[in-house]
């Protein structure tokens, strides 16, 4: 759990993959773009995440949503 209280989320991901009563927790770093790079990167091509989503919507709406958990 100490890499989870020390890990710098601006260049490295901690996942929790939960399935039934096990827990595994994931720690990637070196990373070939950091997660903020990511993120933008997906933000703006948002629409091709989501076939069924007319151009339209607002998508920051839907990224806000899916980020705020």
């Amino acid at each position: 759990m100490e890499v989870v209280d020390n890990y710098d989320p601006t260049t490295e991901v901690v996942l929790l993959l939960e399935s039934f009563d096990q827990a595994t927790f994931f720690y990637l770093k070196n990373l070939p773009i950091t997660p903020p790079q990511c993120y933008d990167q997906v933000r703006k091509t948002w629409d091709e995440f989501q076939p069924g989503v007319s151009a339209g919507q607002d998508q920051h709406q839907h990224i806000c949503r899916s980020t705020d958990a």
